[in-house]
């Protein structure tokens, strides 16, 4: 090659390398070069909810990328935009557990809220809403619910079972709620045990449970202590209940309260584990009141109430005398009591007796006269 050739060809290759070096050296150069083209990202719909819960706006201009750096975390109650909302919704589901499903019937959820109400004042506000039933976990939505500063509570109701409950906020700065449990649980078991001051066991005793306050609509319970004292109740529903022992007419003793937890908290597998408490019967004396007339004939039929004096708590019995003229009181306690006897045609009688702390007390007899 001749040397004018080779001093061509190296002055081409020092111009090429210097453009070399002045395209990668320069920052701007990236960023001048035009996008690729093609269509725009579409918009997506934001959901707007104006006086209607549910109803839908025009579509909105931030697109999805926007959103997720705005606000990378996801927030069930905050899916909605609530701008204009006037009443509120509450959503959620009802789990249940295995052992309930076979006796459901209806599912019912109520919403109340929580307001005293004085008198001539405007009452609280109550909604039922029926839950329908079918495959899967039940869920149910309640709308058109009032802002209130009082807040509401959410209960279910299924006939015979336990239903859960929740307290939750509906206002105009919370007016959408969407994460509520409301679970329904079996009964349970209950058994009570009556002993004496002894720790002897009461036998052929009348035993009542019945309900006392929230929730409403359980049954009560009625039995009669076995000879070890005892009394089981099948499929107990939850909450408060007022335990009466002996006749409505002559208990032998004031009401005992006790509260049955939810079955399901007292589960052991897939088996419900009973409950329940021992009563102690303060020993008393039994005390017979007999009622004749003049001449010593017995009166049958005559109304015998006998009120205890000194209790804070009002304590009463009544029972009616036999063929005899007899009516007996199997366990009074000690302390003052008065008696009146009253029958039809005749005259009406009061007294006063002392049941002693020694678990004594003397029969009371009574004469009446006849007025007609």
């Amino acid at each position: 090659m001749r040397p004018r050739d080779l001093l061509l060809r190296a002055s081409v290759l020092t111009l090429l390398a210097a453009a070399a070096i002045t395209l990668l050296g320069d920052p701007t150069v990236a960023g001048e070069l035009p996008p690729p083209s093609g269509p725009e990202t579409a918009p997506f719909e934001v959901e707007s909810h104006g006086d209607a819960p549910g109803a839908i706006a025009e579509a909105g201009t931030v697109r999805p990328s926007e959103a997720a750096i705005a606000d990378p975390v996801f927030r069930k109650s905050e899916g909605r935009d609530t701008t204009g909302w006037t009443s509120g919704v509450i959503i959620g589901d009802i789990p249940l557990t295995p052992s309930v499903i076979e006796h459901i019937q209806t599912i019912s959820v109520v919403v109340d809220e929580l307001k005293n109400v004085r008198v001539g004042g405007t009452p609280p506000f109550r909604k039922v809403v029926p839950v329908t039933l079918g495959a899967g976990t039940p869920t149910f939505e309640v709308r058109d619910i009032p802002f209130s500063d009082y807040g509401y509570v959410v209960r279910v109701h299924s006939p015979g079972l336990n239903g859960g409950q929740a307290t939750v906020e509906i206002s105009q700065g919370h007016p959408f709620v969407d994460d509520v449990k409301l679970p329904i649980t079996p009964g349970s078991p209950f058994s009570i045990l009556l002993r004496d001051q002894d720790r002897a066991p009461l036998r052929a005793v009348e035993v009542r449970m019945v309900p006392h306050m929230e929730p409403h609509g359980r049954p009560t319970f009625l039995g009669n202590a076995d000879n070890f004292g005892s009394v089981v109740f099948e499929n107990v529903l939850a909450g408060e209940y007022h335990v009466h022992l002996g006749s409505q007419a002559q208990p032998l003793m004031e009401p005992t309260l006790v509260n049955v937890q939810p079955g399901t908290y007292m589960q052991k597998g897939s088996v419900v584990l009973p409950q329940g408490t021992t009563i102690a019967v303060p020993r008393g004396a039994p005390m017979t009141a007999q009622v004749t007339q003049l001449g010593g004939w017995a009166i049958a039929g005559a109304l015998v109430q006998i009120r205890a004096t000194d209790r804070g708590r009002r304590v009463e019995m009544e029972g009616e005398t036999d063929s005899l003229g007899k009516v007996t009181f199997p366990n009074l306690l000690p302390g003052q009591w008065e008696i009146e006897v009253c029958k039809a045609d005749y005259e009406r009688r009061l007294g006063q007796f002392e049941v002693k702390p020694d678990a004594s007390v003397a029969d009371q007899k009574f004469e009446l006269v006849r007025i007609r």
